[in-house]
């Protein structure tokens, strides 16, 4: 974990979307896949909803990474099973402790 940096770990607002984007086409660039403008604006608002659950990691205000999830109905447990369904960082603020930051969160 880089020390110098100040993560902050918070529910996406409605002016993070061009940021979120950016990181959304990241991570589908990465796993080669590719999804309508539609249906990204969908997850979007999804996320919005809380349909999605969604964190992003900040510095300053600049998205450096992003984690969707769910709660899956379980036959193992009354509360359910978290299914992280997404998580991306950008390239030059890996190994910096931004996914551990939101994987805490998650928890």
């Amino acid at each position: 974990n880089d020390s110098s940096m100040n993560i902050e770990v918070r529910k996406f607002r409605s002016e993070d979307m061009a940021q979120w984007i950016l990181l959304y086409d990241g991570y589908l660039a990465f796993y080669r896949a590719a999804i309508s403008e539609d249906s990204k604006a969908h997850v979007w608002q999804r996320l919005l909803a809380n349909e999605i659950r969604g964190f992003g990691a900040f510095e300053d205000e600049v998205l450096l990474g992003i984690a969707h999830f769910h709660i899956q109905i379980s036959t193992w447990a009354i509360g359910g099973h978290l299914y992280l369904e997404d998580l991306f960082v950008a390239e030059n603020f890996r190994n910096k402790g931004v996914a551990r930051a939101l994987i805490r969160l998650t928890r």
